[in-house]
This record gives C-alpha cells, sequence and structure tokens, in this order.
C-alpha cells in the first residue's frame, strides 16, 4: 500500500510516494504484510486512517500519520488492530 501527493508525487522527474507500507507481491499477516487488502479509510482530521485487509486475512489496522513542518517527511505508526491473521474473524 502507498500514498502519493498531490499531482503524483514528491519528486520530478519521477514520482515517489510519500510513505510505503508492506512489501510489493509478499503476502503475509504481520506489521510488513498485508494479504490482499481490501479497503482504505480516512478520519476526517487526516491523521488517522484505516486498513482493511480482509482477503486472506480478518483485521482492520488503525494508522496515525504525522507530518513534519519543513522537510515534509510522513511518520506512519499504528494505533491498533482488530483482528489477526488467516481465518480469523472480527466479529467474535
Amino acid at each position: 500500500m502507498f500514498k502519493f501527493g498531490p499531482y503524483g508525487g514528491k519528486a520530478e522527474p519521477i514520482k515517489q510516494p510519500l510513505f510505503v507500507l508492506g512489501r510489493p507481491f509478499e503476502p503475509g499477516s504481520d506489521d510488513a504484510h498485508y494479504c490482499k487488502p481490501t479497503s482504505v479509510a480516512v478520519e476526517e482530521d487526516g491523521e488517522h486512517f484505516f486498513v482493511a485487509d480482509g482477503y486472506c486475512n480478518s483485521r482492520v489496522v488503525k494508522y496515525r500519520v504525522e507530518v513534519e513542518r519543513g522537510s515534509g517527511h510522513h511518520r506512519v505508526t499504528k494505533v491498533w488492530q482488530v483482528g489477526e491473521g488467516k481465518g480469523v474473524s472480527i466479529s467474535q
């Protein structure tokens, strides 16, 4: 998963994402991996977002984004997670 800034990224001429979560084409259920994430929702404040990782994992992860003034560096920290790896129902 990745997020680009306005107009596609921060570096010319190659557009680079502002931040990246997980590893491309490496499915898993730990903090460094997802398995076919299904959706992303952003809170109104823009500081928090949720990742639904629901096709092979049954979890929702909440993150917080902090942007350093001046440098524009994005720091993403995990706030909480509901559910865990494969086969766990978050409704239980």
